[in-house]
């Protein structure tokens, strides 16, 4: 369309001044991620071409980014989810029954609805404000899925492949929202979602088996974070901080950028990852919204900023902050 000519065009035009030499977004990054936010800008003004220098149309207020200490990492796992390791694993032992004991306990009709969706029904194409569920492949039940070579490779149990896609349908909130409260945490309140969240750190985990033996497992690769009306703390800035919840990420920048607008203040973790051991698991396989390219960590994942490595972009009233991170995790 003329729209996303237009687009382009301008994108290419600021991006042809850029100088990646000192900066954390190389030239590509940098025009791919300046296209985002000008096509982001292009929805909401009739302007036939954007004046970059605008001021914000934005009133929502940024949040300090939610994270945990360096602590919360190295105590792992069970103490995050204040449950007894020697009763969760007897839990456990119990699968999907155990999983569905706990969404009827919680009572949540969302999550309740997703889980029926993941256990009982073929995949079908539904409209969400993230993208189409399952677009490309209807018909496809949880059998399919841990019959995937992945999941083979992987040995995966069939739990574990319905808790991870569980995760990535809109059920997510519940097992990451109790997970980043800290008064729970501190209090010993136990997770509403124990037995569903454990299997996830446990199929990230062994889905590190996949492509360990490929040349790809030890290239250096750059997955991507972003978020809307975030900013970053002094002192995460200063010392880094713990992702409490399980860290979606994706090798998609488009898909980063477009998940951290439209935003006063956008925020976008670039992870430069040297080896599969400091990546997450790729989900794509067994996502609701494989086009997302999901990549996902486990819960407690600790993120180190590179000093010197962040960059602020300012266009039509946004301001994008890009800050490069290491990851490391126990899990």
């Amino acid at each position: 369309s003329v729209r996303s000519e237009q687009t382009e065009e301008q994108a290419r035009a600021i991006a042809d001044e850029y100088d990646p030499s000192t900066e954390v977004l190389t030239s590509d990054e940098y025009l791919g991620v300046v296209t985002e936010i000008l096509r982001e800008i292009y929805r909401a003004t009739p302007a036939a071409r954007v004046d970059v220098n605008a001021s914000s149309r934005y009133t929502n207020t940024p949040k300090e980014l939610v994270c945990g200490h360096f602590e919360h990492a190295a105590k792992g796992i069970f103490r995050s989810l204040a449950v007894d390791e020697d009763v969760l694993n007897s839990r456990m032992a119990r699968g999907i029954e155990a999983m569905k004991w706990e969404v009827r306990k919680l009572g949540d009709p969302v999550v309740s609805e997703q889980l029926d969706y993941v256990l009982y029904q073929a995949s079908s194409e539904k409209r969400y404000p993230n993208g189409v569920r399952d677009k490309g492949r209807v018909g496809m039940r949880l059998a399919d899925f841990v019959n995937h070579p992945s999941a083979r490779l992987a040995d995966l149990k069939e739990a574990h492949v319905a808790a991870l896609r569980l995760y990535t349908t809109a059920a997510f909130k519940a097992i990451n929202d109790p997970l980043r409260d800290l008064d729970r945490i501190q209090s010993g309140r136990p997770h509403p979602l124990p037995v569903i969240t454990n299997l996830i750190v446990r199929g990230i985990s062994k889905l590190k088996a996949v492509g360990s033996d490929s040349r790809s497992a030890v290239l250096t690769i750059a997955l991507w974070r972003g978020m809307k009306n975030v900013v970053t703390s002094q002192g995460f800035r200063d010392r880094g901080g713990t992702e409490l919840a399980p860290m979606s990420t994706t090798t998609e920048l488009s898909t980063a950028v477009a998940y951290s607008l439209p935003s006063e203040q956008s925020l976008l973790f670039k992870i430069v990852t040297k080896n599969s051991l400091q990546r997450g698991a790729d989900l794509q396989w067994l996502s609701a919204f494989p086009q997302e390219a999901e990549v996902l960590y486990p819960p407690l994942t600790f993120l180190q900023p590179i000093p010197g490595r962040n960059q602020t972009l300012k266009f039509g009233g946004i301001v994008f902050t890009v800050v490069e991170v290491e990851p490391s995790n126990s899990a």
